[in-house]
């Protein structure tokens, strides 16, 4: 089975409002890269892959981990993008068992939002098992 996740890996500092839109934003797309990247291809290596390179992603060679923030990839990480869209920068990661899609910063409530829209109704083409 596959494991699907996205996460945040900091949220926004409510004080400043722009940024608080801003981060909404970034959470929202943050989802929907997850839903294309990992959800409509199963995590499959080879349609992530190409996701990754359609997107404009830029992969990240083992060499450049030590220099990204340490919840980036897993441990046992086979291959990771990053992303810079419109001032949010995202990560998408692919393991044996797992595809991720990571946002530097977003507003975890609106994550939290948008995750929930995406398990009430998934694509119609994927196999998502909610537990």
């Amino acid at each position: 089975m596959l494991l699907l996740s996205a996460f945040v890996l900091a949220a926004c500092n409510a004080q400043n409002r722009q940024s608080g839109v801003r981060h909404q934003d970034f959470a929202r797309v943050a989802v929907d890269l997850f839903r294309s990247a990992c959800v409509l291809t199963q995590g499959s290596f080879e349609p992530v892959s190409k996701f990754a390179a359609v997107g404009h992603f830029v992969p990240v060679g083992k060499e450049d981990l030590s220099r990204l923030p340490p919840a980036v990839a897993e441990p046992d990480v086979q291959a990771l993008w990053t992303l810079e869209r419109d001032g949010g920068i995202y990560y998408l990661s692919l393991t044996r068992d797992s595809c991720s899609v990571k946002a530097e910063r977003a507003d975890s409530a609106a994550l939290l939002e948008h995750f929930s829209g995406l398990v009430r109704q998934p694509p119609k083409n994927a196999n998502i098992i909610v537990n």
